[in-house]
């Protein structure tokens, strides 16, 4: 059975702080699990997660599936998707007071 953690001792585990965690889970940067409305982390995820991110290579899970790699463009296109989509709940709010 895989090693499950909290987000913080996956915070402490990977020397992040629990907000960080979160936001990069959210990012679809870190693997996690929800429970519910509880999120889980595995272990060995974590393990080749942090591999990945100190050698930028695919890391492997000991079974031989490797966890995506993101690219730095995927990523800033990630943030850029999230900044646009909170920009326009922002315009809708103002839009919304005006009318």
């Amino acid at each position: 059975m895989a090693k499950m953690m909290n987000r913080e001792k996956a915070a402490r585990f990977l020397g992040l702080d629990p907000r960080t965690v979160y936001d990069r889970y959210r990012a679809g940067d870190i693997p996690a699990v929800r429970v519910g409305r509880v999120l889980r982390f595995d272990r060995a995820q974590l393990v080749a997660w942090k591999k990945q991110q100190t050698t930028n290579e695919p890391a492997f899970d000991g079974i031989g599936d490797s966890l995506p790699l993101r690219t730095t463009s995927e990523q800033l296109m990630q943030a850029h998707v999230r900044e646009q989509r909170q920009t326009n709940a922002l315009l809708r709010q103002l839009v919304a007071r005006k009318g």
